[in-house]
């Protein structure tokens, strides 16, 4: 079952490789926002700053990934969260503090955050189905040019607009296909909130087609799974049960990227990820999973006799039991996500087998 399931997500980053897989142009650790009154605000840290390593661990990207700021900051397990930045010539070591929003029982715990964002052009990444972006009409690969009828040459020349426009439009007018295209963007909050919500579904930074090695998909995905579980596993983490997905949530991701202008590819990069996921899983030693027959045949082969059926049915019964209550656990979450549309679920939730 592991070896089938391992064939098969090396297969299919074979096609991503030559397919191609979208991926933000963006794709760098530049601060572009930083919530004013925010930890990272009053810590010090500065739109500009490039971010080097978060809690003592280098990274690549800001969003997306184990190797990504989002995630180093919701691994944290301090009070405070050490960035080491460039900021011109010099590079300083800052400690941030964090919050983590308010949610309702039914909903997955909130994580970390010090509330900054990547630094982007003002072009427009894949949009969510449903959200404030898409309602207005805005598509992937568009390019903002105006807002309100200022040129827009920088992401962060858009947050102001967004803050004080709170509970009200923006006209946008975007490149798409090299013709302008006018767009009337309808922000959340009320009517002179100072704080507006930047969540508008959209990721930032046009589509480029990345062709990454079969081998270092797979290999991501499993670094991917291994810190994940190992933050689950520490009793000082934040990331909890109900941060991963079941079928529920996994058929619900699947719908999501196949709704997209790039969904097949984007599909067939997340079934790589589903895939050695679910060859690791399997081969946990726990009863009823493949790494738990292993693990009985092993003891079996040492004791050089079969163990009691009894013990067998006892083992194998409560293990089954934990295991279907940790599927019904997330399901329930992964539900919650589906009568919830609006509720954006935890950036690095992984699929459960």
């Amino acid at each position: 079952g592991p070896a089938f399931s391992f064939g098969l997500a090396l297969a299919m980053a074979v096609i991503v490789c030559i397919v191609g897989k979208p991926e933000s142009e963006s794709d760098s650790t530049l601060i572009g926002y930083v919530k004013s009154g925010g930890p990272a605000e009053k810590a010090g840290l500065q739109v500009g700053d490039q971010i080097l390593a978060v809690d003592g661990n280098p990274v690549r990207r800001f969003l997306g990934g184990t190797d990504g700021v989002k995630w180093r900051i919701i691994r944290s397990e301090g009070e405070t969260i050490p960035f080491e930045v460039k900021r011109g010539n010099e590079t300083l070591t800052i400690n941030t503090g964090w919050v983590k929003p308010e949610t309702s029982n039914w909903r997955r715990p909130a994580l970390r955050e010090v509330q900054i964002g990547p630094r982007a052009v003002p072009g427009i990444g894949l949009v969510a189905r449903g959200s404030v972006a898409d309602k207005a009409g805005l598509k992937a690969n568009d390019l903002i040019l105006t807002v309100n009828g200022k040129s827009i040459y920088n992401l962060e020349d858009i947050v102001p607009f967004i803050k004080s426009n709170a509970g009200g439009t923006l006209a946008l007018t975007v490149e798409r296909g090299g013709q302008p295209v006018p767009i009337t963007l309808a922000i959340p909050g009320e009517d002179g909130q100072e704080n507006a919500s930047l969540e508008l579904g959209i990721n930032w930074g046009r589509i480029i087609i990345a062709h990454p090695s079969p081998w270092s998909q797979v290999q991501d995905a499993a670094t991917s799974i291994f810190r994940m579980v190992g933050a689950l596993l520490s009793p000082k983490s934040d990331v909890k049960a109900a941060h991963f997905s079941g079928p529920v949530g996994i058929m619900r991701l699947y719908y999501q990227v196949f709704d997209t202008d790039y969904g097949w590819q984007l599909a067939l990069s997340l079934s790589v990820l589903i895939n050695v996921n679910l060859a690791l899983l399997n081969l946990l030693p726990f009863p009823v999973l493949d790494g738990g027959h292993i693990m009985l045949a092993l003891v079996e082969a040492i004791r050089r006799k079969p163990i009691s059926i009894r013990v067998l049915e006892v083992l194998q019964t409560a293990c089954a039991v934990l295991l279907i209550g940790f599927m019904l656990y997330v399901t329930f979450y992964d539900v919650g996500d589906l009568v919830s549309p609006h509720h954006k679920p935890a950036a690095e939730s992984q699929p459960a087998k």
